[in-house]
């Protein structure tokens, strides 16, 4: 199979998401990866990415979303989050490369609606915001850039149909349009944190289970104890100052070896 080059790549992409990215870098903040998937499967969970991040740490929460998936689907590959949330462009470039690859290999074929899903996802993540009237535009269907934000101003437009005495009779005094403000930037936020918890508490599950079987292993009656499991075993039920006291020791004897 023949590589694409970056240039076939960002094209690719921008077609199959009706986006404008313009480097391979931009794919750092995991939107891309999501509805790649979501393009193979069409159930990624979209309404908990975040397709306005701005901040590293909401690129991490994207790649939490494309690693369940991953999980979901049995895909054996790993995902180098560390180096593709810093936007680095050969890590995201071979990333790209691989998930292009795949694609080809399990799209199913038909048409895509990238700009449907998203805009579906989007106000389904901002339904909360929303329900106090709508004060919120719709995102604009575009996608690409680093944190880059595009809204529609349609929500605005009628106002300019009044008189410029009327409008602002009807308009609410400064402190409450900033009590609005606040308390819209405070579902934000809350709505954000409980995203969070949820991506979180799933992260937390997941690797609950894989202690579960690990336990389940040693303690299987038909396995001979080695000193292997018995050092699993220890390790599997050792406290946290238990922990740190062999650590700190594994620490000194390597020091005492290069001495």
């Amino acid at each position: 199979m023949a590589t694409e080059s970056r240039v076939e790549l960002v094209q690719w992409v921008n077609e199959l998401l009706q986006s404008n990215y313009t480097n391979a870098q931009q794919a750092g903040t995991g939107v891309a990866y999501c509805q790649i998937m979501d393009s193979i499967f069409g159930d990624v969970h979209l309404s908990k990415v975040k397709f306005q991040c701005r901040h590293e740490y909401e690129y991490i929460q994207n790649f939490k979303v494309l690693q369940r998936t991953f999980v979901k689907h049995k895909i054996d590959k790993a995902i180098p989050v560390e180096q593709l949330v810093k936007c680095k462009f050969q890590e995201n470039l071979a990333f790209l490369q691989w998930i292009k690859g795949y694609w080809d290999e399990f799209y199913p074929g038909g048409v895509y609606d990238a700009v449907g899903r998203r805009q579906r996802a989007m106000a389904k993540a901002h339904a909360v915001l929303n329900s106090d009237g709508g004060l919120i535009s719709p995102p604009m269907s575009t996608i690409g850039g680093r944190g880059g934000r595009r809204y529609s101003s349609g929500s605005l437009s009628t106002a300019s149909s009044y008189g410029a005495a009327s409008s602002n009779a009807s308009s609410p005094p400064p402190a409450a349009r900033n009590t609005n403000s606040t308390l819209r930037r405070l579902r934000d936020e809350q709505q954000q944190l409980i995203l969070a918890m949820d991506g979180f508490e799933k992260e937390r599950d997941f690797y609950f289970g894989k202690l579960q079987a690990i336990e389940a292993i040693i303690d299987d009656s038909s396995i001979k104890d080695t000193a292997l499991l018995a050092s699993v075993r220890a390790i599997l039920y050792a406290n946290p100052d238990e922990q740190s006291v062999d650590i700190l020791n594994d620490e000194d004897e390597d020091e005492d070896e290069v001495f």
